[in-house]
């Protein structure tokens, strides 16, 4: 459960290639790729895969919460490699 307080901003991050991330939306995220961008804001991208079915999305402006969750400003170009979730069919 999310302890944000709704005065409460978060801070735009630079993402860690490698690390786990969990969405506000309560799913959890690897970031797959180095950031490009010079600087934490609404114009750095990174890859992220949504672990639960592999779903791809380039984020643009990641900013992290207090309580460690994050958020982005947009996301591009959100697909499932190969068209199907990565644990499709149920």
């Amino acid at each position: 459960m999310n302890c944000i307080t709704s005065k409460e901003y978060p801070i735009y991050i630079t993402p860690i290639a490698g690390q786990r991330y969990r969405n506000q939306n309560g799913n959890t995220y690897v970031c797959l790729t180095s950031p490009i961008g010079a600087k934490p804001g609404r114009d750095m991208t990174a890859q992220f895969e949504r672990e639960s079915d592999g779903w791809l999305l380039i984020a643009h402006g990641v900013s992290q919460y207090s309580d460690g969750s994050i958020v982005w400003d947009f996301s591009t170009n959100g697909h499932w490699p190969g068209g199907r979730p990565k644990n499709w069919p149920l």
